[in-house]
C-alpha cells in the first residue's frame, strides 16, 4: 500500500533542506509537494499583510522568493490563495490537488485525502495559516515513507501533536475557513512563540531491573517397568495304588461254625484305591522394589545486565544550556528509535507516515 510522509516547518529554510535532502536521496522530484504560507517570506517586521496579496502583488513576490530558492528542486511552483489561509505557493502533486473539483483550493479536505487524520488536518492547515510551510512525499513503500520522515526528521519537523496541543490550549477549536490571513508581524511572532515552547524539554531516565524467579524443569528421572514371565518347574511326588489279588489255596479241615455261617449266596466286594497327583499354584511376595526421590537444594549465581538513562549537561559556547537532552534508553527502543534519542529528540515527533 502505498503512503505519504507529510511534516510541517516552521521556517522556509528547513523546508528547502528537507527538499535538497530529498532530492540528493535520489527521491522522485515528481512526487515531493510543498506548501508554503506566502507571508512567512516576506522580510520580518515589513508589517505586510498578507491579505492584500490576493491581487497577485505580494503572491507574486513570494512565489518569486521561493522559485529562486527552489531552483533546480522543484518543477512547476504556483500562487494560490487558500481560503482562511491567504496566498500560498504550491508545487508537486498537491498543487494540482488543491486546484481539482473536489478540494477547490480547501486545505483540510486535499490533506484528509491523503490519509491525513480529520484532526491533524486542521492542525497542518492552521501551521501553514501561522506562516508554516508543509513538505510532503506520496507514493512510497514502507522503506521510502521510514526514510522520508528520518530526513524529515532531522531539518527539526514540527511535532504535530504537541503543537495542536498548544493551538488548543490557546483555544482552537478547529482550522477556520473564514479566519483572516496572519500578516508578516503575526508570523514572526509565532514563530517566535514556538520555538520559546520548544525550548522546555523532558528527558525519561529509564533504568531496568534484574528480576530472578524459579520455575521447574524436568531434567531425567527413572521408568518402571513391570512384567509377568513363566518358566516351567518340577517336583515329585509318592503316589499309592491298591491291586485285588485272587488266590486259591487247597484246604482240608472240618467246617467250623464260622464257615457255616458263610455257607450261603452272596457277593464281596473288595474295591481297588489309588493316589494321584493333584496341582495347585499360590502366588507369594518374594521380592519388592521401592522407587523414591531424593530432593538436594543448591546456590546458583545468576548474572546480567540492565541499563540506564545517564543525562549529561554541557554548557554551549556563548551562552548557558538550560537542558541537554540525553539518550533515553528502553528494553523496546528499535534502532532507529535510538539513534533519534541519541540526537536530544522525542521520537514522537517524527513526522506522520
Amino acid at each position: 500500500m502505498a503512503k505519504t510522509t507529510i511534516g510541517l516547518f516552521d521556517d522556509p529554510t528547513q523546508a528547502r533542506a528537507v527538499v535538497e535532502d530529498l532530492e540528493n536521496s535520489q527521491f522522485d522530484r515528481g512526487k515531493i509537494s510543498l506548501i508554503a504560507n506566502d507571508a512567512g517570506y516576506m522580510p520580518t517586521g515589513t508589517g505586510t499583510d498578507a491579505s492584500t496579496s490576493a491581487t497577485g502583488t505580494s503572491a507574486d513576490r513570494g512565489a518569486g522568493v521561493i522559485a529562486r530558492g527552489m531552483t533546480g528542486l522543484l518543477d512547476d511552483i504556483s500562487p494560490l490563495t487558500i481560503p482562511g489561509v491567504g496566498p500560498v505557493v504550491a508545487a508537486g502533486p498537491f498543487a494540482g490537488m488543491l486546484t481539482d473539483n473536489r478540494s477547490s483550493g480547501d486545505l483540510v479536505a486535499t490533506l484528509t485525502r491523503i490519509g491525513v487524520t480529520e484532526g491533524d488536518s486542521h492542525f497542518y492547515a492552521e501551521g501553514v495559516r501561522r506562516g508554516g510551510t508543509i513538505v510532503a512525499v506520496s507514493d512510497l513503500d514502507d522503506d521510502a515513507a521510514e526514510q522520508a520522515a528520518d530526513i524529515m526528521y532531522r531539518h527539526s519537523v514540527v511535532d504535530i501533536g504537541r503543537r495542536g496541543e498548544r493551538y488548543q490550549q490557546a483555544g482552537f477549536t478547529g482550522f477556520d475557513r473564514q479566519a483572516q490571513p496572519f500578516t508578516g508581524d503575526q508570523i514572526a511572532r509565532e514563530r517566535a512563540a514556538s520555538a520559546q515552547a520548544q525550548e522546555t524539554v523532558a528527558i525519561p531516565v529509564v533504568e531496568e531491573e534484574l528480576q530472578v524467579g524459579k520455575r521447574q524443569v524436568q531434567r531425567g528421572g527413572a521408568r518402571v517397568y513391570t512384567h509377568v514371565s513363566e518358566q516351567p518347574v518340577s517336583e515329585q511326588v509318592q503316589l499309592r495304588e491298591e491291586h485285588v489279588t485272587v488266590d486259591r489255596r487247597p484246604v482240608s479241615r472240618p467246617a467250623t461254625e464260622a464257615d457255616m455261617a458263610a455257607f450261603r449266596e452272596g457277593t464281596i466286594e473288595v474295591p481297588e484305591t489309588s493316589e494321584e497327583a493333584v496341582v495347585a499354584k499360590q502366588a507369594r511376595v518374594v521380592e519388592e522394589v521401592v522407587v523414591s526421590k531424593e530432593a538436594t537444594e543448591r546456590a546458583e549465581t545468576v548474572q546480567g545486565t540492565v541499563r540506564r538513562t545517564d543525562v549529561d549537561v554541557q554548557p554551549m559556547a556563548g551562552g548557558r544550556t538550560a537542558a541537554t537532552a540525553g539518550r533515553d534508553v528502553t528494553s523496546e527502543l528499535d534502532e532507529d528509535e535510538e539513534t533519534l534519542a541519541e540526537q536530544g529528540r522525542d521520537p514522537s515527533t517524527r513526522p506522520v507516515t
